[in-house]
């Protein structure tokens, strides 16, 4: 299979000529004002995806000894199938609607006949020593994944099939649909009832849900209409739940809502948890398949239709959601990913935004769309037709079978986003929101004691506080909103430490979180980190983190470090900030230290520290740190380029190969020899203040810290503000600028004057 990157100059040169003059007709377009809209955006999507099906036929690689074609070079697993499966989708609908010459149409057809032909019903592709079947009960991943593949196959490709293909599609879809009736509610019961927390089904039952629904729609004369419609009922009102709707008296589809739920996916606020955190690309999943859902069955007869279902809570998630996504369609992973950035789960706000904006005139979930079309087609411009293997070149040569997933997915959101605008009303879609306005409405303070998270958005800042994130980790995140790009999403706050002989580990003690009365934060908790080599002493280190959002600034960010038995200490450093250095920032990032401006591409060759000898860094012009307590300066990591070959997979995790980042903390530089610290020594106590709004940044340290560990007072003068930290299992009182403070027992008071 080519790598995706692996393309000639002149392409390169032409696409990136092709999405200049994109990125103009859309500025001419923002003040035309009676142009519509959504006539410019299929245009758009339209040569999005043709560009990137006529990519796909040219990376599919032929099943040797017949006329098929893959987009993976294993042919095992789920994972293989489902990269499969969405690339057929996708070309399915492309097909329907283009002629492209044999050359291009080859490929695709023969990765159409793979993905059908090789279903447990259909099996037309009976070759085991090559290709694996798939399809509800062959694998225990199948029985929620082959709905979703299924149901976007019948959306997407049953109108362009051969007759003896769709007959293939059909069957597919009446086993499937079947089959979720049998693990459904009322049987098996496999994974499908709410749950908040890590095992939310959101997603699945969203998935089912469309696939009940584009069964019913393309078999309207089977005796099965009534189970599966019920069944679609029931899936669909178990997707975007909360812990209200189990209560419920309201009537929905001729029932008491209560009748019908069986648990909650969504905490009250409107944000769901899976894999064992935030994780907003599982958000998206569920507010795509619902929205396909509704446009379904308002397809279908009147009287088959229930209207009353397929949006319940669908607006208090997306809310949610658009106050967690940056104006550029990003979604903020506040308490980090373990699946790639800008891909999993975000790819659906382009076919979100667009239902959104049509249906509920919104133009912010019109901007949402937009944006992330111009996100796509800047990564296009330099693949060459690919989305994501712009910037996924290692995992494509390491770990193919996740690669094909993920750029499948892009592929087949720009079809889904099509099959949208199909099937509704697009003429009165508003004109996208100007930035300012989005970054406008999507303001407020967000705490979700359920999820141990809490966050502030306001008009220049994004802050933010996860005690359960990926990985098991904690995450304090603080970036301007307008710096869409600037961060990485995880790791963010963990801060580095490195001992000799030692392993890394950790766990979170305990954690306090509450909000402030006029919007803002306070968050702060204690962790028990490192163990030696043979796996014994742990904890050696205590450390204690707190982060506070003042409602208009700035961000106060505490990290203290004690050593609980001898270290022979090689680096500490607290924050460390990810700094992305990627496709979407031009490869690097932007540092202001000491008056002058130095920028850091990615290395060469190596990873590499810098010292930066400074106390006060300003990073792309509008992010202020100045540190007020702390022994050291502030350090970065320069990280090496990522060529695509064996050997250079810097992160085992997806997350870690999808976008490059730049580390930056702050403390001393490394010791050489390791540093002894005795028992009970406190070897880090960084105190940072952390500005977002340049007006209102001074330009040397104006806070003080009064006080030692556990608790003490930060005054911020030019705020008018004195917080006082507890981390004491006790009431504490501390001496400040403004006079004795005592504060509760592991909280956070803030003092106006």
């Amino acid at each position: 299979m080519a790598v995706a990157t692996g393309l000639t100059l002149a392409l390169v040169v032409g696409s990136l000529v092709t999405s200049t003059a994109a990125g103009a007709k859309q500025a001419d377009r923002a003040g035309q004002g009676p142009q519509r809209f959504d006539h410019d955006l299929r245009q758009r999507i339209e040569q999005a995806l043709d560009r990137w099906c006529r990519w796909l036929a040219r990376n599919l690689d032929p099943v040797p000894g017949t006329d098929l074609y893959t987009f993976h070079p294993t042919l095992h697993g789920y994972r293989a199938v489902a990269g499969n499966q969405f690339a057929a989708a996708a070309a399915g609908y492309w097909l329907a609607r283009t002629k492209p010459d044999d050359e291009i149409a080859q490929p695709l057809h023969g990765l159409i006949k793979l993905a059908l032909g090789s279903h447990v019903a259909v099996k037309t592709v009976d070759r085991p020593d090559i290709i694996l079947p798939w399809g509800a009960t062959y694998s225990a991943a199948d029985n929620w994944h082959a709905d979703l593949f299924a149901g976007t196959s019948g959306m997407l490709m049953l109108d362009g099939l051969s007759a003896d293909r769709r007959k293939q599609l059909l069957t597919i879809l009446a086993w499937e649909a079947d089959q979720q009736i049998e693990y459904g509610f009322t049987k098996k019961n496999y994974h499908v009832t709410p749950r908040l927390g890590g095992r939310s089904v959101g997603e699945s039952n969203a998935w089912s849900t469309a696939l009940l629904l584009v069964a019913r729609l393309a078999l309207p004369d089977s005796p099965r209409q009534d189970a599966w419609r019920d069944a679609a009922i029931q899936y669909s009102l178990n997707t975007i739940c909360v812990p209200a709707d189990v209560d419920s008296e309201r009537i929905v589809a001729g029932k008491p809502l209560k009748d019908l739920v069986k648990g909650a996916n969504f905490e009250p606020g409107g944000i769901q948890e899976h894999h064992g955190f935030y994780h907003p690309g599982y958000m998206g999943w569920p507010l795509a398949y619902q929205a396909y859902a509704q446009l379904i069955d308002e397809a279908l007869p009147e009287p088959r239709r229930n209207g009353d279902v397929y949006l319940n809570n669908w607006r208090l998630a997306f809310r949610r959601l658009k106050q967690a996504t940056l104006a550029n369609g990003r979604f903020i992973y506040c308490a980090g990913s373990d699946w790639i950035n800008y891909g999993y789960g975000n790819a659906h706000i382009l076919p979100i935004g667009i239902f959104a904006a049509a249906r509920f005139n919104d133009p912010d979930a019109a901007r949402l769309a937009d944006e992330w079309l111009k996100l796509v087609e800047h990564e296009q411009s330099l693949s060459g037709g690919a989305v994501q293997g712009v910037r996924l070149a290692t995992l494509h040569c390491l770990g193919p079978r996740h690669f094909g997933w993920y750029e499948a997915i892009s592929g087949a959101s720009l079809a889904h986003a099509l099959w949208v605008m199909d099937h509704m009303d697009t003429s009165k879609m508003p004109q996208p929101a100007t930035e300012a306005e989005y970054n406008a409405r999507n303001v407020g303070t967000y705490h979700a004691p359920g999820a141990r998270l809490v966050w502030h958005r306001d008009l220049h800042r994004w802050a933010s506080f996860s005690w359960r994130s990926a990985f098991r980790q904690w995450q304090a995140m603080v970036q301007p909103i307008g710096l869409p790009h600037l961060l990485r999403f995880n790791h963010n706050s963990t801060g580095v430490i490195e001992a000799a002989d030692t392993l890394q580990t950790a766990k979170i003690r305990w954690s306090a979180t509450d909000t402030l009365p006029h919007g803002g934060f306070w968050s702060l908790g204690t962790i028990d980190r490192m163990m030696r080599k043979n796996k014994q002493g742990f904890p050696l280190v205590r450390e204690h983190q707190a982060l506070v959002a003042l409602p208009e600034g700035p961000t106060v960010f505490v990290d203290q470090c004690q050593a609980l038995d001898q270290l022979e200490l090689i680096r500490t450093g607290g924050l460390g900030m990810r700094l992305a250095a990627d496709i979407f920032n031009d490869n690097r990032v932007s540092l202001s230290v000491g008056g002058s401006n130095k920028t850091f591409g990615q290395h060469p060759d190596c990873d590499n520290w810098h010292d930066l000898g400074a106390r006060t860094i300003t990073i792309e012009g509008q992010l202020t740190l100045h540190a007020i307590a702390g022994e050291g300066s502030f350090q970065l990591l320069q990280k090496r380029r990522r060529p695509p070959d064996h050997g250079s997979l810097v992160d085992r995790t997806h997350d870690g190969e999808s976008l490059l980042s730049h580390e930056l903390y702050f403390g001393p530089p490394a010791y050489e020899p390791p540093e002894t610290v005795p028992p009970k020594k406190w070897f880090r106590n960084l105190v940072l203040a952390i500005y977002c709004k340049c007006g209102a940044t001074p330009s040397q340290p104006t806070a003080s810290v009064t006080g030692t560990h556990p608790c003490f007072a930060v005054d911020l003068p030019r705020a008018k503000r004195t917080l006082a930290v507890n981390f004491a299992e006790t009431e504490q009182t501390t001496d400040s600028p403004v006079g004795r403070i005592t504060v509760r027992p592991r909280s956070v008071r803030v003092l106006s004057r």
